[in-house]
């Protein structure tokens, strides 16, 4: 008997497609290699109709492995290394698919994690060490990408690119997550080894070569403290153009990217003569030379025998010069740039004498004379000496200077001639600067004095420097030589002419009552002077009668002593009296007639008095 077996076909139960809401961890390193959570819904079916099929995850496309059993709500897997942001993982589960993104963690470059440097045409070899450096990606150093020789998640190796410069910012891009700039590298520094050049002229303007290492892509030239322009540059070679210099070890330095390279010590080709012109003069004879040749620098020197020469102007290819006078011979002739000194040549340099009063013309290399106003006291002398104050030198030639002569005077240096002292002053010996004044009492009446001469008596003088004498005026008197001043005649004396060198007494019968008179006056009647300055009064005459006879004269008797002369005076208006007569004294009563001088006067009057009598 046969069974029936009965096949019962069910419809399919639609399953929800699985959803990811989470991971956890959240990121992980791009080593992998840890479990990673997913949370969500239909992770897994774990009471299917037609049996338990399990679920599938692929992270960035590479199959995970499923750790322990998954549940609906959680599942957990082996994470892949990888590397990137936003990796999509998927869980299948019964032909339905659910996705989300995942992050591996960006990668990191340690602290000091660049290591090694590059010369700056690039390919030096670098090691980067860091973490979650992923699978595969791209090196930057500064903006240029560096070519990769070898990627690990914690360590790169690389060759550098052309660059130059230090501490330029290294950047690790992996899975499109960058590192940031946080690497540092430095490019090997230059180095100046030697120069090329045809010739090194103190002129310049020649091409000069730079031979070295690491000069980059735009270098900097410092050539004797100065940045002069680079006309062309390879990594290994720097061309520009000399300037004008002198010298040996000037410093020259190649910058490039902020790194200097050591000093290096640059030599202009040294000087060279080529010709001499004059090659021969005479020693004492500042000979101006000239001086062809070929590195001369800016400010050279020239040694001419044991001295040096003046350079009156120069050029790097002829110098001329004064030579320094003295040296006679063959003398050798050297020029030094900055030290540098050139091979020698020679000049001749002839002797030159002179005697004295003549001296050797060092312009012209000629012996002349000394001019007036000066003198040549020595042989061989390459100058004339000004004749100095107080001497005069009148004509060329001369070997020594002349004293002025007394009466004269030198008073400035170089001087052709004497001056002779002014009127009013002197010079009494040889060899004066200035003159002197004549003194008071004295006087010099004509140039060219040697002594001053004492005022004439009658004369005087009051002021120095005079040159005359003043006579006393009328009324003075100067009694000696030498007179200052004019004395006045005193009071009994009168001085009646200018010139008078004493004063005259007033005589008898007269009187001077002042000083500085001129003239004398006679004493009155009546009186009697006996200092002839002053008058006192006569004693009283006795008139004894006085008669007027018929003929119109008067018969006047008065008393008379022995030892007086008497005078008879006639005066209309007493007071001009008119002398009529003397009359001796008898020592008793005389009588005398006299007759009166004008006969037809209403009024007169006769007066009796004693009288000096000139002798005669």
């Amino acid at each position: 008997m046969k069974k029936a077996v009965f096949l019962f076909l069910l419809p399919a139960l639609a399953e929800a497609a699985p959803v990811i809401s989470s991971f956890n961890p959240p990121t992980a390193p791009t080593t992998g290699n840890i479990q990673v959570t997913i949370n969500g819904t239909g992770l897994d079916d774990n009471d299917p109709p037609l049996g338990n099929e399990d679920p599938t995850v692929t992270v960035g496309g590479q199959m995970a492995t499923i750790i322990g059993d998954p549940s609906p709500n959680q599942l957990t897997f082996l994470l892949p290394p990888g590397q990137g942001a936003n990796v999509q993982v998927k869980v299948t589960l019964d032909g339905e698919q659910g996705s989300g993104f995942f992050s591996y963690q960006p990668p990191s470059i340690n602290v000091g994690g660049v290591s090694g440097s590059s010369p700056t045409q690039g390919g030096g070899t670098f090691t980067i060490t860091g973490s979650n450096f992923g699978l595969n990606g791209s090196v930057t150093v500064g903006t240029g990408a560096a070519s990769i020789t070898s990627w690990s998640h914690g360590s790169i190796t690389a060759q550098a690119p052309a660059g130059q410069g230090t501490n330029l910012p290294v950047t690790v891009i992996a899975g499109g997550q960058s590192s940031g700039p946080t690497g540092q590298f430095s490019y090997q520094p230059p180095t100046i080894v030697g120069v090329t050049a045809a010739a090194l002229p103190t002129a310049g303007g020649v091409p000069v070569t730079l031979n070295g290492t690491n000069f980059g892509t735009v270098a900097t030239l410092d050539f004797n403290s100065v940045t002069i322009p680079v006309d062309s540059q390879t990594q290994n070679t720097l061309s520009f153009t000399l300037p004008p210099g002198e010298g040996f070890d000037i410093p020259v330095e190649v910058t490039v990217g902020g790194q200097t390279s050591p000093t290096f010590d640059f030599d202009y080709d040294p000087p060279t003569i080529l010709g001499i012109s004059p090659a021969t003069g005479p020693s004492p004879v500042a000979t101006e030379i000239t001086l062809t040749g070929s590195n001369f620098g800016l400010s050279p020197t020239v040694i001419f025998g044991a001295s040096a020469g003046v350079v009156v102007s120069s050029t790097h290819e002829e110098i001329v010069f004064t030579r320094p006078p003295g040296e006679v011979g063959s003398l050798e002739v050297v020029v030094s740039a900055a030290g540098q000194l050139s091979d020698h040549t020679h000049f001749l340099s002839t002797p030159l004498t002179s005697p004295p009063g003549y001296y050797i013309d060092t312009v012209n290399g000629q012996i002349v004379p000394a001019p007036p106003g000066r003198y040549a006291p020595n042989p061989d002398m390459t100058t004339a000496f000004d004749a100095p104050p107080g001497h005069y030198t009148p004509v060329p030639g001369m070997s020594q200077a002349i004293p002025a002569s007394p009466g004269y005077y030198v008073n400035i240096i170089g001087s052709p001639e004497q001056f002779p002292a002014p009127a009013g002053t002197y010079t009494d010996a040889p060899g004066s600067l200035t003159p002197d004044p004549a003194d008071a009492g004295h006087y010099t009446p004509v140039d060219g004095m040697r002594a001053q001469i004492p005022a004439d008596p009658g004369f005087y003088v009051t002021n120095s420097g005079s040159d005359q004498q003043t006579p006393a005026p009328a009324g003075r008197y100067a009694t000696g030589p030498m007179a200052t001043i004019a004395n006045l005649a005193e009071a009994g004396t009168y001085a009646p002419i200018e010139g008078m060198r004493d004063a005259i007494p007033a005589p008898a019968g007269t009187y001077a009552s002042a000083a500085g008179l001129t003239s004398v006056l006679p004493v009155p009647p009546g009186f009697e002077s006996t200092d002839g300055a002053s008058l006192t009064p006569l004693p009283q005459i006795q008139i004894v009668g006085a008669e007027k006879l018929t003929s119109g004269d008067f018969e006047l008797t008065f008393s008379t002593n022995t030892t007086d002369n008497y005078g008879i005076f006639y005066t209309e208006d007493l007071v001009n009296f008119t002398l009529i007569q003397t009359v001796p004294g008898t020592g008793a009563d005389v009588q005398v007639a006299v007759t009166p001088p004008n006969p037809a006067a209403t009024r007169r009057f006769w007066v009796v008095g004693p009288v000096q009598v000139p002798a005669n």
